[in-house]
């Protein structure tokens, strides 16, 4: 993920703008900059785009940044039809029915289409219907039995998908807005404190397995686009994960200053421009051996001078509105 809030994941992912800045980007000073998106180019290829949220209209920003990124129809709790018997009673509509509502609404085009789902049952307060009590592990923090409750109403839209025209010529990407909470020590730390699942599937292909290339929210623009057989154009602060001749990289702010640099096998913290600590990676997971103090022989790469084009990059790109062009 590029950032630690919902509200970063969609600005990375539709527009490959990872959250460096202090504030969220839509929130920021920068937030009416035109921007490039996956929207807009899908758009001009002729599909129909749509962005569906169950949640209130307005909520976290998402109707006016999709807006702006030139999706043509945003669906929220409003445009759904059956608020009285799926409202959660906090957040907006259950993933389960919403899942549902969704591949029918798929279906409805009469075009090809990109469509960006963004489900809220595991998002605070973590509710789940009633019907459901007990079916889940409760787990050990309060969201693991909402995360239960919305895989099995993924698995429910994938059941319902498969009956529909348009399954098996749709790729299906899958990922998760940001961590959460976890007992586990890794993602309480340094580049774990954004690592989360980026699935790709597509039902005429044969694609199987993991992979342990370094991909981010923000690679997924110019990976859409040539997956789909376009030609990247433009300036991305992400690559193509397929493509094995590309570096693959993540930097992250992690607010009081502090950029996170991951590329290959090392992590770099990265503070008031300098490099303040490097840690092997994942040998080293826990981040707990800094080699610039515990090992006065290693000699640092040259991530330094990347860490810093990447943010001057990103700072003038923001302060011109210079990202479209």
């Amino acid at each position: 993920a590029n950032g630690k809030q919902s509200i970063d994941a969609v600005p990375a992912i539709l527009s490959g703008i990872p959250s460096l800045l202090e504030r969220p980007f839509t929130e920021s000073v920068y937030a009416s900059n035109r921007m490039p998106s996956l929207a807009t180019y899908f758009s001009e290829q002729g599909y129909h785009t749509q962005f569906f949220h169950g949640g209130v209209n307005g909520t976290m920003g998402f109707e006016a940044f999709t807006q702006s990124a030139g999706i043509q129809h945003y669906y929220g709790k409003s445009q759904y039809p059956f608020v009285d018997k799926d409202y959660d009673g906090n957040w907006g509509i259950f993933d389960e029915p919403y899942l549902h509502y969704f591949a029918n609404e798929l279906t409805k085009n009469d075009t090809s289409f990109f469509s960006v789902l963004f489900t809220l049952s595991s998002h605070h307060p973590y509710t789940i219907p009633k019907h459901y009590a007990g079916k889940f592990p409760k787990g050990t923090y309060d969201i693991h039995e909402s995360i239960g409750y919305a895989d099995h109403s993924l698995k429910l839209f994938f059941e319902e998908a498969k009956k529909q025209p348009w399954y098996n010529n749709t790729l299906f990407v899958i990922t998760a807005d940001h961590m959460s909470h976890t007992d586990m020590s890794f993602h309480q730390r340094g580049i774990g404190m954004y690592h989360v699942p980026i699935a790709f599937y597509d039902p005429s292909t044969h694609w199987k397995g993991e992979d342990s290339t370094i991909i981010q929210h923000a690679d997924l623009f110019p990976t859409l686009i040539a997956l789909t057989g376009g030609h990247v154009k433009g300036k991305f602060f992400g690559r193509n994960v397929f493509d094995a001749e590309t570096r693959h990289d993540v930097l992250n702010y992690n607010y009081g200053g502090e950029f996170i640099y991951l590329k290959d096998s090392t992590q770099v913290s990265f503070i008031e421009n300098q490099r303040k600590a490097v840690y092997m990676y994942p040998k080293d997971s826990l981040f707990k051996h800094n080699m610039l103090v515990n090992h006065p022989t290693y000699k640092p790469d040259n991530s330094d001078l990347i860490i810093k084009a990447k943010i001057q990059a990103y700072f003038k790109n923001m302060e011109a509105n210079t990202w479209w062009k």
